[in-house]
């Protein structure tokens, strides 16, 4: 028994020493890191975790595997905790989940409190890579990487709720990268989707069906969306529009009038003010039909027009805007016509009012570009024709194409206009911007270019301007264009102007500055070029390492205006003319310089050059230099101005080492050779612009008058502005046809510079909204003929300004009242008579012709208000000069008579005039009116060829 006793004693002898309370031990103080393991080991508060002291014996880890991710508990000799996750540490302050938890080690219950905390929540699952692979991860610099299924947030907190997968901040980066991948599915679109780009001709049959039906739907789409738009508005009319009584309406207009000082306080812009006082002075008329409207509000309801003719409507029911009808009366003042014409001639004169300005504002250039237009058709009803026709270049190159093709019976596509080749006048010093020609075109050639360039030199100069040269891209025609100047010269960058006559002034060639920019920034992100000077080369991927690091860190960013489009370029991304300029940029250069080393110096010299060679080019305003701290955008203000000496010694010399070093390669092929340089085409174009810059720069300030000058003035802004204009009024349909562009520009001319670039045109905006002295001259209007005159036309009406070498008839009819006009009749052996008999008639001197016999002539015996001469035809029928139908207001005078007629001396005009003015003569040896004043013809200028005074002489002579 005694035996027995003692075996119990021995057995149970450890279990009643550990019965000893776990709390006991929790709470006895800790002094060291070995203390700590001893303990830790007694009380069993280690399970699941890995216990291991470091080799130096002043470090115990803690480590356990949680939903494969390694936790880790770090305690140091100080007793200090630190808790990391992959080895990343865990910042338990800030972090919410963490909340709680000691800092330091004091007694166990500190290391018992950790680990409990932990078993009560769930690891962060973070986001798997491969839920969001079309998300370009590099665009959210709040993401990064953690092993290589797994992304987190930089703020993950790594615990989480048992009840949830995801930490609060990955959850709302999972939400944005949900974002990002709707988006990227919606851009990587297929050939048959209604947004693709993708040509007709490049589908086959069934995804050309498929795009028709995704198209239909999509209308349908649009349809609905209009149709509940439309009800919700007429809803909110109905409901809440208030219709004003004659009383209300009466003390809105006292309101108006008596607080108009403290209205015009808060008008900021001057355009402000012009509206509000033309709704003013609307407010106070019974009727706004004899209103007079400020040349700018007529520009500005002539775009909005021109962009929704149901909008404009609109807005005339809220606020008083002139009528359509007066809006066409100015766009329609002269015939849209392509090529050249008297009247743009006087239009423009008018618009830049030579006769008043400066010398200095006389100076302009030239910008020459071409835009892809629809192949269409359109008939016209007012003159018969069928528009839609190329109007440019040889004819006998038309008729050689044809030739080619004369097999095929059906239409030859070689006839149909698909680009329109434009001209325009932009003023050195002055806000001129004016489409001056147009041309229907296709597959133009650079020498088919060469007469219309010269004839607008030759128009422009005999009105009055100074044209110092043309701008255009980098197009293989206009490339063609200016070697024709000069073919046997390598570079050709000015050429003598033939027109100029009491000066020495050259005719300079430019390729546009921010078309080089983007050539250069594509040469060097081309991959099949490896740019190479100075022996390193000048490569793209310096710039990714660069983008790349600045995207890594967190805090302030490198550079911040780089992101994810600048660097990885697609089709769109390269046409783009601000993106390469904030490539191709100073503070890129700094960050090569600071942190790409040795191997990317000269890929940052690369950067500065061209960036000083763009600054240099597109000066544009006053306080650009000053407000970036760039002396390259101060303006230029003398012809011995710093830059210029730097294009010339500097700029143009690092071009010409570059090539020297690469030809002095050994062991390399002239392919090689020639991806080490920029393209030859660039590098042509970079060297002519810059040569014609220095020698116009200089030679503008010895104009008088000349003391800044803005190297942006020959750049192509405006011409491309003009174009945008072009698509956003085709609304439905981006490339317009030839008629609605003729339509369009009519509108645009009379529009001016008021008209904003598209929000997302490829050039900088204007502020010409806040400058209104150049655009508050009077606009020409077209004269409305008299409802009771059957033979009556609308004709041009007279210019404030006109000119004196292109005066039309017009000009001349309306300045002085105009003597009668005899009609001739063609019958055999019979005097011909009026052939509008019935109507009201004057009563006229008639002449007839017989055979064998000459005419005899009458006197007139009464005059009435008004009568029509006849039309005067040319063999070619080229100018539309000739085709005018004028009416005129006749005086009652005797002695204006056809009596003064001497048929000794021969025929003179149908007015009884002898030697009045200019005359022609009737090429019809039969016609015994032989003179001719060219007022009482209709027209203004000699035509080309043979000229017939009636649709008689023309065949009978035939």
């Amino acid at each position: 028994m005694p035996r027995k006793l003692g075996l119990y004693r021995k057995k149970y002898a450890s279990r009643s020493k550990a019965s000893k309370p776990i709390s006991l031990y929790l709470n006895e103080p800790v002094s060291s890191i070995k203390d700590l393991e001893d303990k830790t080991t007694n009380i069993g508060v280690t399970t699941g975790w890995v216990q291991q002291l470091s080799s130096n014996k002043e470090i115990l880890l803690f480590t356990t595997i949680l939903f494969n991710s390694v936790l880790m508990v770090q305690i140091n000799h100080s007793l200090d905790i630190a808790i990391k996750f992959e080895g990343q540490q865990i910042s338990c302050e800030t972090a919410e989940s963490w909340s709680g938890i000691p800092n330091k080690i004091e007694k166990t219950q500190d290391l018992y409190t950790v680990f409990s905390h932990i078993q009560k929540h769930s690891i962060c699952q973070g986001n798997q890579i491969k839920e969001f692979a079309e998300v370009n991860n590099e665009k959210s610099p709040t993401a990064i990487r953690m092993g290589k299924e797994i992304i987190y947030n930089e703020n993950c907190e790594i615990l989480c709720n048992k009840s949830h997968s995801y930490c609060q901040p990955c959850l709302q980066q999972r939400h944005k990268l949900c974002v990002q991948r709707s988006r990227a599915a919606k851009q990587t679109t297929s050939k048959s989707d209604p947004s693709s780009t993708a040509p007709y001709s490049a589908l086959s049959r069934d995804e050309m069906k498929q795009r028709m039906k995704n198209l239909h739907n999509e209308v349908r789409k649009l349809k609905r969306q209009r149709d509940r738009l439309t009800e919700k508005v007429e809803l909110l009319i109905n409901s809440e529009s208030i219709v004003l009584n004659q009383h209300d309406h009466d003390d809105l207009k006292q309101i108006i009038l008596m607080e108009k000082e403290n209205i015009e306080k808060h008008l900021h812009t001057p355009f402000q003010k012009i509206f509000w006082e033309q709704q003013a002075e609307a407010a106070k008329r019974n009727d706004t039909r004899g209103m007079r409207w400020h040349p700018l509000m007529i520009r500005w309801c002539i775009l909005l027009r021109h962009q929704s003719q149901k909008s404009y409507e609109t807005m005339r029911q809220c606020i008083a805007l002139p009528s359509q009808r007066t809006l066409r009366d100015y766009t329609h003042h002269i015939k849209a016509q392509p090529g050249f014409s008297n009247e743009v001639d006087s239009q423009i004169c008018h618009a830049a009012r030579l006769t008043t300005s400066e010398e200095r504002e006389k100076y302009v250039v030239i910008l020459l570009d071409e835009m892809h237009i629809r192949e269409d058709l359109v008939y016209d009803k007012h003159t018969g024709n069928l528009v839609g026709f190329t109007h440019l270049g040889d004819v006998l190159h038309q008729l050689e194409s044809l030739e080619e093709t004369s097999e095929d019976h059906t239409f030859p596509p070689e006839l149909l206009a698909n680009s329109m080749m434009t001209f325009m006048v932009r003023g050195l010093f002055s806000h001129l911007e004016f489409p001056y020609a147009y041309f229907p075109s296709r597959k133009v050639s650079g020498y088919m270019l060469f007469d219309p360039l010269w004839e607008s030199v030759s128009r422009l100069e005999r009105c009055g301007f100074k044209v110092m040269g043309v701008t255009s891209d980098g197009a293989s025609i206009n490339r063609r264009l200016v070697r024709l100047h000069n073919p046997k010269s390598k570079l050709v960058h000015k050429t003598s102007n033939p027109f100029v006559v009491d000066d020495d002034r050259s005719f300079f060639f430019f390729s546009d500055p921010p078309h080089l920019l983007k050539t250069t920034r594509n040469c060097w992100a081309s991959r099949s070029r490896s740019l190479w000077n100075n022996g390193k080369y000048i490569l793209w991927d310096h710039l990714n390492e660069i983008y790349s690091k600045s995207r890594s860190e967190s805090g302030l960013v490198l550079l911040p205006r780089l992101k994810y489009e600048h660097i990885h370029l697609n089709s769109f991304s390269k046409m783009r003319v601000d993106l390469a300029a904030e490539v191709i940029s100073e503070s890129v250069s700094k960050a090569l310089t600071l942190y790409g080393g040795d191997k990317a110096s000269e890929t940052a010299t690369f950067t500065s050059n061209f960036d000083k060679f763009f600054d240099c080019l597109n000066v544009w305003n006053f306080s650009d230099g000053k407000r970036k701290r760039k002396v390259f955008q101060d303006p230029y203000r003398s012809g011995t101005d710093f830059r210029l000496k730097w294009l010339e010694e500097t700029f143009l010399r690092y071009l010409e080492n570059w090539e020297c070093n690469v030809k002095a390669l050994n062991g390399y092929t002239d392919a090689q050779k020639k991806a080490m340089l920029l393209s030859e085409e660039t590098l042509a174009g970079i060297k002519m612009t810059t040569k014609s810059f220095i020698e116009l720069t200089k030679y503008l300030f010895t104009v008088p008058g000349v003391t800044v000058f803005f190297s942006r003035n020959i750049c192509q802004d405006p011409l491309e502005k003009f174009f945008g204009c072009q698509r956003q009024i085709g609304r439905t349909h981006d490339n317009t046809t030839v008629k609605e562009f003729e339509q369009n520009t009519q509108a645009l001319r009379v529009v001016d510079s008021f008209c904003r670039s598209s929000v997302r045109s490829n050039c900088r905006g204007n502020n010409d909204l806040d400058k209104t002295d150049h655009e508050s001259y009077s606009l020409p209007k077209r004269k409305r003929s008299k409802k009771n005159d059957e033979y009556s036309c609308d004709t041009p009406s007279t210019l404030d300004e006109p000119m004196d070498t292109y005066t039309s008839s017009e000009s001349i009819l309306g300045s002085s009242p105009q003597p009668s006009i005899g009609t001739r009749g063609k019958s055999k052996g019979t005097s011909s008579t009026n052939s509008k008999g019935s109507s009201p008639q004057p009563s006229l001197s008639t002449r007839g012709k017989s055979n064998g016999t000459s005419g005899t002539n009458s006197k007139v015996s009464s005059l009435q208000a008004s009568t029509t001469r006849y039309v005067a035809f040319s063999s070619k029928g080229s100018s539309p000069s000739h085709l005018l139908s004028v009416t005129c207001t006749i005086q009652d005078s005797s002695q204006d008579t056809a009596s003064d007629f001497d048929e000794s001396s021969g025929g003179y005009c149908w007015c009884g005039g002898k030697d009045i003015g200019k005359m022609i003569a009737c090429d019809n040896v039969l016609c015994e009116t032989e003179w001719f004043h060219y007022e009482c013809v209709g027209i203004s200028c000699a035509p080309k060829g043979a000229w017939y005074c009636s649709k008689e002489c023309r065949f009978s002579q035939k």
